[in-house]
């Protein structure tokens, strides 16, 4: 029992020694390094934020007595694509500080470019070394991405029936469920369907449609800019009496999605707008549908 007490009290001697040692322990970093504080990041193209990306000082505030000028270079990047500040590919890290940061932002375009990667480096030129305890093989270099948000307009792929809803008033049933069936034949986008609830609906205008006719389309395919000329969509009944419809308006087709935001407005034969006939001069019909 003493030899066991004599080794237990010997061993915390030992434990205190190298703990008071560790303590004493001081490491020489010389002139300091600089290096990222992390290795990749992402941004969406139509984001309003900015990446952040710090470089830190490895060394104390009080030995950055003049600033410290941190050079860097872009690998695969596209200035069309990003605003990276500083612009000039040097960060300063401000006297008395231990960070400072570079950022980038995307610039959001219409063009379907794919995703953009890119990478930051530290330079071997900077003021002092680079990387993990300056050997210039660690953190050295910064992984971005920018994710494209555009997608292909191919008018072949858009042919099928595109339903969703209105903008008709609440208070009087809507808004209402509509939709319109759409073809491309090589060389123009045509629609049918357009107007055809309201019109037939027996809650508002009451009138079944007898004949539909196809409307075409104009869809810009690098904007998704949409024109509804001025064209027949429907002939109806009332009274054993025929009456001719047609629509005109504009929109956006959203690829991505695959919806539209149309809006247009009917007319009687001689472009004899509709809505003041039943007290709303100037509504304008707005329908956003999605397949």
């Amino acid at each position: 029992m003493k030899n066991f007490i004599k080794l237990f009290i010997f061993t915390i001697v030992i434990a205190f020694s190298s703990c008071e040692e560790e303590k004493n322990i001081t490491l020489d970093v010389g002139p300091g390094f600089v290096q990222f504080d992390g290795a990749s990041a992402s941004l969406p193209e139509e984001s309003t934020n900015a990446v952040t990306v710090t470089v830190l000082y490895g060394n104390t505030a009080e030995s950055n007595t003049n600033g410290i000028n941190v050079n860097f270079t872009l690998e695969g990047a596209n200035a069309s694509r990003i605003n990276i500040t500083p612009s000039n590919g040097t960060l300063v890290i401000p006297a008395g500080e231990t960070s400072a940061d570079i950022t980038i932002e995307s610039i959001d375009n219409i063009d379907v470019d794919g995703n953009l990667e890119f990478t930051i480096n530290l330079s071997a030129d900077s003021d002092v070394p680079v990387g993990i305890a300056g050997e210039a093989l660690q953190n050295v270099s910064y992984a971005i991405t920018i994710i494209d948000n555009d997608c292909p307009i191919v008018l072949e792929d858009m042919q099928g029936t595109y339903s969703g809803t209105d903008n008709w008033y609440a208070s009087a049933g809507g808004p209402l469920s509509v939709s319109f069936a759409a073809s491309y034949d090589g060389t123009t986008y045509l629609t049918t369907g357009l107007g055809h609830v309201w019109l037939a609906n027996p809650e508002y205008w009451g009138e079944p449609v007898v004949t539909a006719y196809q409307v075409p389309m104009t869809i810009d395919e690098i904007t998704g800019d949409v024109t509804i000329p001025y064209a027949l969509t429907a002939t109806t009944t009332y009274n054993g009496d025929l009456y001719d419809y047609y629509v005109e308006g504009s929109g956006k087709y959203f690829p991505c999605s695959n919806t539209f935001e149309i809006q247009f407005e009917l007319f009687y034969t001689g472009k004899d707008p509709v809505a003041p006939y039943f007290g709303v001069p100037g509504f304008i019909w707005k329908e956003t549908l999605s397949k």
